[in-house]
């Protein structure tokens, strides 16, 4: 019984508890008809409900700017007309895991139609583990037939880390054949 104790009591001492950070994702959505301007970026923040209630904190950022909590059980799903094209841009997020590399993480999936043309679908978005992922797009160039994504590429032998932008042409986008985001993405990453 007294080696229970001593055991229990031992235990209690060495463990401590984590204090692990904790990423509140966001996606700024932008959209401004009148100067046929649309960008989608991803953000975030850490531990912000660190002296509020973090729905708290989540309703205020989203009041105060052009930012939208999202996450597995908040997807994203807006549309903007930029030079009489109707941009559609949804993002369903996957649930974590409990396993696996990246099973934490909350990466997006991005879906973008452009007068119901799907021009990118299921590119990672928001993500910080895999191999390549979308942070941005800017659609202000879709006058002259495409649109800039921007995100990072990263080769993992030998390891690089490249922010990189690469256009996507729409006369190059044939119906049910979106942009292969990573394509684009790792071949502009070998021009640096």
């Amino acid at each position: 019984m007294k080696r229970r104790i001593f055991l229990t009591t031992l235990l209690l001492l060495i463990i401590k508890p984590s204090f692990a950070d904790e990423y509140f994702p966001f996606v700024e959505f932008t959209c401004i008809p009148e100067a046929n301007y649309l960008r989608v970026s991803a953000e975030g923040f850490y531990n912000i409900g660190a002296y509020k209630k973090e729905t708290e904190v989540v309703e205020a950022i989203e009041k105060q700017s052009t930012l939208h909590y999202v996450g597995w059980n908040n997807p994203l799903k807006k549309s903007c007309t930029v030079n009489d094209k109707i941009i559609e841009v949804e993002l369903n997020y996957r649930k974590p895991e409990a396993r696996g590399e990246c099973g934490g993480e909350e990466r997006g999936a991005l879906q973008v139609t452009i007068d119901g043309l799907k021009v990118i679908d299921g590119a990672r978005f928001h993500s910080e583990c895999f191999t390549s992922s979308v942070k941005t797009i800017d659609f202000s160039t879709l006058q002259y037939g495409h649109f800039k994504v921007c995100g990072r590429y990263t080769e993992r032998k030998p390891y690089k880390n490249k922010n990189v932008c690469a256009e996507v042409h729409l006369r190059k986008i044939k119906e049910g054949e979106p942009a292969n985001v990573e394509v684009l993405l790792k071949e502009f990453s070998a021009d640096y």
